[in-house]
């Protein structure tokens, strides 16, 4: 389908797609997502991960968790290469053979399935993502010694990920709110635009 068999012209603000959240705040809900958002999220990924065209990115999360937007866009941002994992290989010692046969240098996982590798099985890792949960100090320890390391966060409503904090081994925060990943400028976000006043960098780091 090209531009012209469309009733009118893609907006920014159109919705890209939806997904529903995971009903941890409360009832599961459906989030509408704009392309903005989206195009937002590949650029500011590009900018902190520093993924590159010679990249190797690993595509692991379900298509019902939004993490898997992180992971695509983490790749198409960069016009790095995707390794997908098959579907029994979403932790342990199958998914480090992944990671290491495909040589994969940027992934994005939940604590307790990093918990289940040892950063050893995977020395082609140079970034790694944690999100989704709490990071245990200890993990923290032994994957920021062997790669660079950072902690995630976004709610689905701001575009998978607003914050991304680069963590050291002894557990020390560089910063709360890095590089541009900012509410404003990953998504639009109805609620907050049509509610609140514009959230600033220094109103974003202290969420």
């Amino acid at each position: 389908m090209g531009d012209r068999d469309l009733p009118r012209p893609v907006h920014l603000d159109d919705t890209a797609y939806l997904i529903y959240t995971s009903g941890s705040t409360g009832k599961p809900k459906a989030v509408e997502v704009p392309h903005r958002g989206i195009a937002n999220l590949a650029a500011n990924l590009h900018s902190v991960l520093g993924a590159q065209e010679d990249s190797v990115v690993l595509h692991v999360a379900s298509p019902a968790f939004d993490a898997t937007m992180h992971e695509l866009m983490t790749a198409i941002g960069s016009g790095a290469r995707l390794v997908v994992a098959q579907p029994d290989a979403y932790a342990g010692p199958a998914l480090a053979a992944t990671i290491a046969e495909g040589g994969v240098t940027h992934a994005a996982m939940t604590p307790s399935v990093l918990a289940t590798i040892d950063p050893a099985q995977v020395p082609s890792l140079k970034s790694v993502c944690s999100g989704g949960e709490a990071c245990p100090e200890d993990l923290v320890a032994r994957w920021a010694s062997a790669c660079e390391f950072f902690n995630v966060y976004g709610p689905t409503e701001a575009t998978v990920v607003t914050t991304a904090a680069p963590l050291l081994a002894d557990n020390a925060v560089i910063a709360t709110n890095t590089s541009a990943l900012s509410v404003t400028e990953i998504a639009t976000v109805a609620i907050l635009r049509h509610r609140s006043p514009p959230l600033t960098r220094a109103t974003v780091a202290r969420t």
